[in-house]
């Protein structure tokens, strides 16, 4: 029964998520597929953000305060787009499953794909919760935010700075189990894999063919450091779904220049930085590759760039906001303890120090994680050797945009752990390297196979 139950509860946010992209995008220029990957990301989201504010609000966090309000608003929403959905229905489920033969070459990608797709399932539901982080932080909170339902024990809670998308997700699964179960909590985590399997399969057929987009997805899911966090606790691969997708849904609206594409991208760029605190940096860079976008498009009149890059940059700082206003004017208490705690809160230089040595060890653990560590196969191996390919022809805006994403990553992480007492965790540890790097790793991908694509291939 459980397992029905936990189906059953997820179904809401796909709902929420897909009413709302069927508002938005009333052109139906959105495939099914991609549509419903987007709704979850979407209506988890915004159920979460919808928790946290009940919580700020001091009003209990229980399934009526929670699922009715939102399933009056699901109702609104369904009647708005009731008449459009009746005139396309059939003709868009029968695009939901593309029709098309594969060759013996991309039928192999796809078992790949599948298996560990099975893998990330299987694992998920039966191996309970385990992982350090997720036993004594994330889910240790969501079960504090189940029991007691409500926010009132926020400032005790470990890691108390963190954002608390995944938290509030997991309590709210548990509410409509109406247990607490350590196996089926996991539930969200492999469908956000899911998610992004087919966010990137649509965004790489725009561009490429059928086969070259399936060798994309298993050179994805080849990373046995992505597999893994697909199956545990962690906020890392959340975060490494919100933020592709607002990468991806920016490169489709310059593309085909759709209003929906850039909300959801704004939508998706705020609800990142209420995953993890580095979603605040991450929306950063979406604005400045929104702006670079912007500033390429010659023809466009100065005040519709503006009116565009607002577009995008209200409701993504709004969300955003949400959860820092919260944590500096009403609940001030919940500021890291102590210098080393991984926080934005207290960052500081830090005087008299070797910062050239810092540096060099910090660029030699960059090194040894993306080629010598095992955890992501030989993904940025090959894409260094892809590089060489630019030379002997032109550039495509796409891989241009996909560059500066990963240059503005690094332009964050490396100031940050050379600069700042966050250099601790590059030089004692070895994991927050691996899940900084995994929330990027599907551009390298990406870009693999935009590089060394070609039509007559």
């Amino acid at each position: 029964m459980t397992p029905f139950l936990a189906l059953i509860a997820l179904m809401l946010p796909v709902a929420l998520g897909y009413s709302l992209i069927s508002l938005l995008d009333t052109r139906k220029i959105i495939p099914t597929t991609l549509r419903l990957a987007l709704a979850y990301g979407l209506g988890s989201g915004l159920l979460t953000l919808w928790m946290f504010l009940l919580g700020a609000l001091h009003m209990p966090l229980t399934i009526q305060t929670l699922n009715y309000p939102l399933a009056t608003f699901l109702a609104i929403c369904l009647l708005f787009i009731s008449k459009s959905a009746k005139r396309s229905f059939s003709k868009r489920l029968r695009h939901a499953i593309p029709s098309f033969s594969l060759d013996p070459l991309s039928f192999l990608f796809l078992l790949f794909i599948l298996l560990q797709t099975g893998y990330v399932f299987w694992r998920s539901f039966t191996v309970p919760v385990s992982a350090w982080d997720a036993f004594a932080t994330h889910t240790f909170n969501a079960k504090i935010l189940f029991y007691e339902q409500s926010l009132k024990y926020l400032s005790s809670m470990p890691h108390n700075n963190y954002p608390l998308h995944v938290p509030l997700l997991q309590a709210w699964l548990a509410l409509n189990l109406g247990q607490w179960d350590d196996l089926f909590i996991h539930a969200i985590f492999p469908l956000y894999f899911l998610s992004t399997l087919i966010v990137q399969y649509h965004f790489l057929r725009t561009y490429v063919s059928i086969r070259w987009s399936l060798l994309g997805l298993g050179l994805l899911v080849s990373s046995p450091f992505l597999i893994y966090h697909a199956t545990i606790g962690y906020r890392d691969f959340s975060m490494l779904y919100y933020n592709f997708t607002t990468i991806v849904l920016l490169l489709l609206w310059h593309r085909k220049k759709k209003n929906a594409h850039l909300v959801l991208a704004a939508l998706f760029a705020g609800i990142t930085s209420f995953v993890k605190l580095e979603g605040i940096g991450y929306l950063a860079i979406h604005l400045v590759l929104l702006t670079t976008i912007l500033a390429h498009e010659q023809s466009m009149p100065l005040f519709r760039k503006f009116r565009l890059f607002f577009t995008f940059f209200i409701p993504a700082v709004s969300v955003c906001l949400i959860f820092h206003v919260y944590q500096h004017l009403i609940h001030p208490g919940t500021l890291p303890p102590n210098n080393n705690a991984f926080g934005l809160y207290s960052i500081g230089l830090e005087h008299g120090i070797d910062y050239i040595g810092r540096l060099s060890t910090v660029l030699g653990k960059i090194i040894q994680n993306l080629f010598f560590s095992g955890n992501w196969n030989l993904l940025w191996l090959i894409l260094s050797i892809s590089v060489l390919q630019l030379i002997h022809r032109g550039i495509s805006v796409e891989i241009k945009l996909l560059f500066l994403a990963l240059i503005l990553f690094a332009a964050i992480y490396l100031p940050a752990y050379t600069l700042t007492q966050h250099y601790y965790w590059i030089s004692q540890t070895e994991t927050v390297l691996s899940r900084c790097i995994l929330h990027i790793l599907p551009l390298a991908t990406v870009l693999i196979v935009l590089i060394n694509f070609s039509k007559k291939s």
